[in-house]
């Protein structure tokens, strides 16, 4: 596609070059620039792009995408100078691919915990209704049966418009997505328009990008303007989800009364969850095979989203009934030994609170929990996670999540100093080690849950992501 097609309804401040070449791809890292590239610079989080500008241009890239003038490339290379070059190149990366999501339904969905679990049980009720789905998400990204790696939870805008395209090829009618509080502050959907947007709830995390609260929620709030998605469906439980001002209609689900989706009456098991849906259709008791109090409010959330796009209540329970688990979202892993095993992916206070209550909901025994702290992001939670571990486990295994570049002891002494209940403590940073601990720990009755990692098949040490996979090292110890 040319570069006049490109920007099409882009709006440009300033044009300046020659030419009109024929774009080949956008890129905004300038090593993997190439003949034919339209290379995009913005000031990111850690670098600014517009510094790169000459390294992408000696790789071939065929026109810049900028926010100022570039004064060290060739002159007959066109550059097109925006306000918010971010913004304008998820508008281009749409055109690039025909806007192949405008003949899509969009489902996306927001919150800072249960984006994973809530899209795979859209999914399932969106198949229930005959619908050919696709997702986009932290765990992979699905086509049809067709599984690719993810490597964020939300794409940058070329690929996330790439996936577009080929779903659309493949005949997908639906398309439901994880939509991160980055994906919103980068303006990577910018353009897009969701038939529906979930707010699935709000608490402490990334405030090493976000700085305050307020700002972390004013990000994911933006996904709920009349731009961005037609019908809204909110957590009406949290005050601040339940009061947020949107002119879009909106649907508020939860467990408190006043809620038009309430899950009530929720029974809990290692096995999986029951539940009563109560709607403006009526009622329907549903089982889940997905353990834990949180997996009704997921399940209120997911049947919000089906009653939004006319789905009857009796095709909302086929759905949620019909769904496998969830690979790392409260995955029990068998076991013959008498104890329970879970691999779960909490790693903010909140997940970590919903998934401990959960655990003793049905615990005979005694409870144990391993995790840690990922490295390079919030260190303010994890106190926060230590305390609520230490007040609800009978058992804490301190351990390395990601520990990225921090060395793993000083984010574990981290953790420690808020553990002040009465949970016994272990540390240890080899996780591999940590989770032989826990095995050798646990006894008939007892409930062993591992978190932070979920279905997570790599640990990121120095910046070197090693093979490992919790629910893999536990099959290994227990039989």
């Amino acid at each position: 596609m040319n570069l006049d097609c490109l920007l099409d309804g882009v709006a440009v401040v300033r044009r300046e070059g020659r030419g009109n070449p024929e774009i080949t791809e956008i890129s905004i890292d300038s090593r993997r620039a190439r003949r034919g590239s339209l290379f995009c610079c913005f000031q990111g989080l850690r670098a600014d792009s517009h510094n790169y500008a000459l390294e992408a241009a000696g790789n071939g890239a065929a026109a810049f995408l900028c926010e100022r003038t570039l004064t060290d490339i060739p002159k007959n290379i066109p550059q097109i100078i925006v306000k918010d070059a971010r913004a304008a190149m998820a508008l281009c990366s749409g055109a690039f691919f025909d806007n192949p999501a405008r003949g899509l339904t969009l489902i996306g969905v927001t919150g800072t915990n249960g984006k994973t679990t809530t899209t795979h049980m859209i999914k399932a009720i969106g198949e229930a209704w005959g619908k050919r789905v696709g997702l986009i998400g932290t765990n992979y990204i699905l086509i049809d049966k067709l599984m690719i790696e993810a490597h964020a939870t939300t794409p940058d805008p070329f690929e996330l418009h790439s996936l577009f395209r080929r779903m659309a090829d493949a005949g997908m009618q639906w398309v439901v997505m994880e939509v991160s509080a980055h994906a919103l502050w980068l303006r990577k959907l910018c353009g897009l328009v969701f038939d529906v947007g979930v707010f699935t709830n709000f608490s402490q995390d990334h405030l090493n990008d976000f700085g305050t609260m307020e700002a972390y929620f004013e990000a994911k709030a933006r996904l709920f303007k009349p731009d961005a998605c037609k019908s809204a469906v909110l957590f009406l439980d949290d005050p601040q989800i339940g009061g947020l001002k949107t002119s879009v209609s909106h649907t508020s689900f939860g467990f408190e009364e006043g809620a038009d989706v309430r899950a009530v009456e929720v029974r809990q098991s290692p096995g999986g969850s029951g539940f009563r849906l109560e709607t403006a259709q009526g009622s329907a008791d549903i089982k889940v095979a997905i353990p834990g109090y949180f997996t009704a409010l997921n399940a209120a959330a997911a049947g919000g989203a089906a009653l939004a796009l006319g789905i009857p209540l009796p095709v909302i329970r086929c759905g949620l009934e019909r769904m496998p688990g969830v690979p790392g979202r409260m995955e029990t892993v068998p076991s013959k030994d008498g104890a329970t095993y879970i691999v779960d992916y909490a790693c903010t206070p909140d997940a970590l609170v919903n998934a401990l209550k959960a655990a003793r909901g049905f615990t005979s025994g005694r409870l144990c929990v391993v995790f840690g702290c990922g490295g390079d992001r919030d260190a303010a939670k994890r106190p926060l996670m230590g305390c609520v571990a230490s007040e609800l486990a009978d058992m804490c295994i301190v351990t390395s999540d990601n520990p990225r570049t921090e060395d793993p002891e000083r984010i574990i002494d981290a953790i420690v100093a808020g553990m002040k209940g009465p949970a016994e403590i272990r540390r240890e940073p080899d996780r591999a080690a940590a989770l032989k601990a826990a095995v050798e720990w646990a006894g008939e009755g007892d409930v062993v849950l591992v978190e932070g990692k979920g279905n997570e098949n790599y640990q990121d040490i120095g910046g070197v992501k090693l093979p490992f996979s919790d629910r893999e090292v536990l099959e290994r110890l227990i039989h």
